[in-house]
């Protein structure tokens, strides 16, 4: 579990953060325990001057020996000895020359130094355990080469900034050691997630598509891929669905044919040569290929339309002259059978499509009206705009006085071999509509049905186009 966890790319990520940020932390740190010791030598400077000035006065005010009195009174006091005072004569010790930044060299007089400085330098008369304190002095040359000193215990300023460095660098550890347990929380989190999604992508593949990605409340990148990965395999079930039906009808639908036709050669077999009877079933034998080369045609057809992503064949329809065309062409074929055509088309339609399955779809839909329209009946196929502000659609409709469909059966018959019980004794495969609802998905447009009491509407409504380019076209 744990050789898994540290190949996680998340725990790794999470580990190089948190080092990261250990690092900005302790470098943050430092520089608050480089302040915090500034500003206690700062303090304790100010201090020292203030010390130094009282006795300065003192010195200007007086002379030499109203200052040593002075000093000696301090030092004497029965209080803790906070502050150490000394008057001492350069040809005895000069301080100066003990300080770390002094130099033989040094021509120029001394001033007013602060330093910092072993506690036995200034005073031997120590316990055992105080001769490594440091003191912290202010050295004030005076005239007749004498030197001012003034200096203090540095023990408990230096304790404090141990005892500030102690909780600094615990500070640093907690925030690694938090850092780190984030990390590893994380990455445990990232993993339960991915395990999850490989044992559902396992059932899956062992054949168990209604399984889906798991998802969780939390809007993340892993539910964002997870819902992507839910649409394709709902998409592959209805592919795998749609395949497991077409197969299943495939073979119900051509069984007859195929039946018929393996009778109807039987037949040939025993019948006088080149007799009538054998030229009809000649004819009807090649009716009945025909009528399977048609169906294997319009499933090919589909599955074409269907995984067709590209739209290089893709251009602006003169939709009015292609609906006026066909107008014209089934006027004719109405009239054979005594029906009344109407066609209508407003002017300038413009649509960018593929002109060959456009056209495709209106005479599929036009041909399931002739063919269902008994005589006396009407049909119409018109073509408009549709506005919807800033928008309009393009809309065809062919709608007809037949014998319709059931409102019930509305999305069902979309659905490939499907013929309903009404039409089942007439010629078909039951793939027309089905071809439309193809070429219609794949320019993203709708169709809808309707009752036209009587017969049946189909209504195709095809992308918005902004209404500016239709005012310029027009």
């Amino acid at each position: 579990m744990i050789q898994k966890l540290l190949s996680t790319t998340a725990f790794r990520l999470s580990l190089i953060y948190a080092l990261l940020f250990s690092l900005i932390a302790a470098i943050a740190l430092g520089i608050a325990y480089w302040l915090a010791a500034q500003l206690i030598y700062q303090q304790i400077d100010e201090r020292l001057q203030l010390e130094t000035n009282v006795l300065l006065s003192q010195y200007y005010s007086g002379n030499f020996t109203d200052l040593s009195r002075m000093i000696s009174h301090r030092n004497s006091k029965d209080v803790t000895q906070f502050f150490i005072y000394a008057l001492i004569n350069r040809q005895q010790h000069d301080f100066f020359s003990d300080l770390p930044t002094a130099s033989e060299s040094e021509q120029h007089p001394h001033q007013a130094t602060f330093a910092t400085l072993p506690l036995q330098m200034i005073t031997h008369d120590l316990p055992v355990n105080k001769q490594t304190l440091d003191t912290r002095v202010l050295l004030t040359p005076l005239p007749a080469h004498y030197q001012l000193l003034v200096g203090t215990d540095m023990s408990e300023a230096e304790k404090l900034l141990e005892h500030i460095a102690s909780i600094l660098l615990i500070a640093v550890l907690i925030i690694m050691t938090a850092a780190l347990l984030g990390g590893w929380l994380m990455g445990q989190s990232v993993l339960k997630r991915v395990d999850r999604i490989h044992r559902t992508a396992k059932e899956i593949i062992e054949g168990d598509l209604n399984q889906r990605m798991p998802l969780q409340a939390r809007e993340d990148e892993f539910n964002r891929l997870a819902k992507v990965v839910n649409e394709m395999l709902a998409r592959l079930q209805t592919v795998m669905m749609s395949m497991r039906d077409v197969t299943n009808n495939l073979a119900h639908d051509l069984r007859n044919p195929l039946n018929r036709l393996h009778h109807r050669l039987e037949a040939l077999r025993y019948l006088p040569p080149n007799s009538d009877k054998q030229q009809q079933e000649l004819d009807n034998a090649v009716n009945d290929v025909s009528s399977l080369i048609a169906t294997f045609n319009a499933i090919l057809n589909i599955a074409q339309i269907e995984s067709s992503v590209q739209r290089d064949c893709w251009e602006d329809i003169d939709m009015t002259h292609m609906i006026h065309e066909l107008g014209e062409l089934y006027t004719l074929v109405a009239e054979e059978k005594k029906i009344s055509f109407h066609v209508y088309s407003e002017k300038h339609l413009i649509l960018h499509a593929d002109r060959q399955l456009i056209a495709q779809t209106i005479t599929n839909l036009l041909d399931n009206a002739v063919k269902y329209t008994p005589a006396g009946g009407k049909i119409r196929l018109e073509a408009y705009y549709q506005s919807t502000h800033p928008s309009a659609e393009v809309i065809i409709n062919v709608c007809d006085s037949g014998i319709g469909i059931p409102e019930a059966d509305y999305q069902r018959v979309f659905e490939r071999f499907t013929r309903l019980d009404t039409v089942r004794n007439t010629a078909g495969n039951g793939l027309g509509l089905s071809l439309v609802k193809a070429v219609m998905d794949l320019h993203q447009a709708k169709i809808s049905l309707s009752d036209n009491q009587p017969g049946l509407c189909v209504k195709l409504s095809f992308f918005p186009i902004e209404i500016k380019s239709l005012e310029k076209n027009k």
